[in-house]
């Protein structure tokens, strides 16, 4: 509970005397928050306490709340989905960052050669069009697209394991998202007490009712694709 109110009342930080209130997270974020520790599943299968038992170290436990609340995010806002939908696919993806790299590469030869031709602004006669930081962020540009990998849509882990394919579930989305963050940290996700006590409940409570809640199967599934993962 501490750490639930501290993360609704954001992080204090001071920066040049001036004090702020900083928050890393959205009004939806913290509904979740409320939802994991007042929904009636929670409440009336003492959870938390199952929790306590099972997780004696504060740390985990606060690792488990936030996993929980973290991986209910839109995932659709990082979907690659068919054309019919008329949002960009895969190919489409590709293709830009190939002509990203190919037209970043052009301009940073073209003023390379305009600078040795000797170009100087009129306006300002110390202009150097050729600065190192021109050309850096276009080496960062052709460097991105160099490494593209249209799997991997966010720098967050859990978001790429999320979507496992174009198709939205977004339950399963949240579960892949959760139990990676989970697997990530070391929890130990195959003993079945903890899976029904405390995944289950946590899982249904943080999705809420609109996907009708979540089985001890579907937390199966989903924990068996992340151990052929690791063979």
């Amino acid at each position: 509970m501490d750490h639930y109110h501290l993360l609704k009342s954001g992080y204090i930080t001071e920066r040049n005397g001036v004090v702020r209130t900083e928050k890393h997270w959205s009004p939806t974020d913290e509904e979740t928050m409320e939802r994991l520790l007042t929904d009636v599943e929670i409440t009336k299968n003492s959870v938390w306490q199952a929790i306590s038992t099972s997780f004696t170290k504060e740390k985990d436990q606060i690792t488990l709340f936030d996993a929980a609340w973290m991986a209910k995010i839109n995932y659709d806002e990082y979907r690659f989905v068919d054309k019919q939908n008329k949002i960009r696919t895969k190919n489409d993806a590709k293709k830009l960052v190939t002509e990203i790299k190919k037209n970043s590469e052009q301009l940073s030869n073209l003023l390379t050669q305009l600078t040795e031709l000797g170009y100087r602004s009129l306006r300002r006669p110390d202009l150097d069009l050729n600065t190192p930081s021109i050309q850096t962020e276009l080496q960062w540009l052709i460097e991105k697209a160099e490494t593209f990998d249209p799997s991997k849509l966010s720098n967050e882990d859990f978001v790429n394991e999320a979507l496992g394919s174009n198709k939205a579930n977004h339950k399963m989305e949240y579960l892949r998202g959760f139990i990676s963050i989970l697997y990530k940290a070391g929890f130990p996700l195959e003993k079945e007490d903890i899976n029904e006590k405390i995944l289950v409940p946590l899982t249904t409570a943080a999705i809420g009712d609109a996907e009708g809640g979540v089985s001890m199967n579907d937390i199966h599934n989903v924990i068996m694709i992340f151990r052929k993962k690791q063979k």
